[in-house]
């Protein structure tokens, strides 16, 4: 069974001319919010066995927070940069390239391809990902490779 987490980075600033948008961190709201939302998801699921996020700031960041809840070290972070602006045909084939010994995947980046990737691969055709939304979605599959079109169950989908 492959348990993937789609989590879109938490509240940033807005975007504008003096900053490139790669840059753009994190409001203390969004810092507040994802402080939030990792300790949540850890009080209600496992470590997970690999947690990967675009090299966007704001998504880093957000990750960062998650990896502080499971204690895991910043270091073992799988930064990758071509989540950041993905298509979520490329984030499915690229997660349907990961290692078969991680059952567990969380997954940080950006709008519009997670909500799309999440509707794609569940049976919910409508999930709009909030700010530091987390989707949960569940396959009763053996290898990444096999994700395909509504085969996963939406298991949780919590946003602050």
């Amino acid at each position: 069974m492959k348990r993937l987490f789609l989590i879109r980075h938490a509240k940033a600033e807005p975007p504008s001319f003096q900053k490139n948008d790669f840059d753009r961190e994190l409001t203390d709201k969004g810092k507040a919010d994802a402080e939030k939302m990792a300790v949540f998801i850890k009080n209600i699921q496992p470590c997970p066995d690999l947690i990967s996020t675009s090299t966007a700031k704001r998504s880093w960041s957000t990750a960062k927070r998650f990896a502080n809840a499971y204690k895991i070290d910043k270091a073992k972070i799988h930064l990758a940069p071509e989540i950041y602006q993905a298509s979520s045909d490329s984030l499915l084939e690229w997660i349907r390239s990961m290692n078969n010994e991680h059952e567990t995947l969380m997954l940080f980046g950006h709008n519009p391809s997670l909500s799309q990737l999440a509707s794609f691969l569940s049976q919910n055709m409508d999930i709009e990902m909030a700010p530091c939304g987390v989707c949960m979605l569940q396959f009763e599959l053996e290898k990444w490779e096999y994700l395909a079109y509504q085969n996963g169950k939406l298991k949780l989908y919590y946003c602050p």
